[in-house]
């Protein structure tokens, strides 16, 4: 068991540094070996105090000292805790730094307004992941009846209302282009060539808007135009010649 640091310098435990060191060098004055000639008593008592010093002169060192002691009173104030085993004091002591820790933080929160008022409106209800797990399942079974519907739906109209849009565009881009509009024929040439929106493929149409598109600077047109060619004499180089 360690001494009582204290009272081997004879000194209260609120004593400043300054108190600390003078009442040790009167101890250390007192019990030096050099004045206690083969008393083994003065020298164990001695090297007490010269540990004491080491303990209380350090900050750190004292604030854990301290700490130490408060428990130790406590303990002796409490002479039930004694019987219990170690692991319940322990826990008996951690419970107690925990409500002493809540405390002060609450008198610190207190005394600054707003962190007192962000305190009072902290929900008190926290998402764990079983709420995460429920509230996907909840989404799940209320998404799931209507994709099924979804999916069991008739496309019929869809189709028709669509068809109907892409005739309106076709022709739309046709009355454009024949006004002259470059990216109108542009685009329409898009359409002839390769057969989208359900229009019949015709590449030496497209050729044709493409080149007029390309006359009136249109880039585009000019890139498509030129590689259409190119794509059309490789065709025609490697088709076989009928025989004579």
């Amino acid at each position: 068991m360690r001494p009582d640091y204290y009272q081997l310098l004879d000194v209260a435990e609120t004593a400043t540094a300054r108190e600390i060191k003078a009442a040790y060098r009167k101890q250390a004055m007192r019990y030096h070996p050099d004045h206690n000639v083969g008393n083994e008593a003065a020298e164990e008592r001695f090297k007490l105090v010269a540990e004491a010093y080491r303990v209380l002169a350090d900050a750190e060192q004292r604030a854990h000292y301290d700490g130490w002691l408060e428990r130790h009173k406590r303990l002796n104030m409490a002479p039930e805790l004694v019987d219990m085993p170690r692991r319940v004091r322990v826990s008996v002591q951690h419970a107690y730094n925990r409500r002493a820790s809540r405390r002060r933080r609450y008198e610190r929160d207190a005394a600054h307004p707003l962190r007192m008022r962000r305190m009072s409106i902290r929900p008190t209800f926290t998402f764990s992941r079983w709420h995460l797990v429920a509230f996907y399942g909840f989404a799940f079974a209320v998404m799931l009846p209507w994709a099924v519907r979804y999916g069991q739906r008739d496309d019929s109209a869809m189709v028709a209302k669509r068809e109907l849009h892409d005739k309106e565009l076709i022709e739309s881009l046709y009355t454009r282009a024949c006004n002259g509009d470059a990216t109108a024929q542009y685009r329409y040439a898009n359409i002839l060539y390769w057969g989208v929106n359900g229009v019949t493929p015709n590449e030496d149409e497209a050729m044709l808007w493409w080149l007029r598109s390309a006359n009136q600077g249109h880039t585009g047109a000019a890139h498509n135009l030129k590689e259409a060619m190119r794509i059309r004499a490789e065709r025609e180089s490697v088709a076989p010649r009928p025989e004579r």
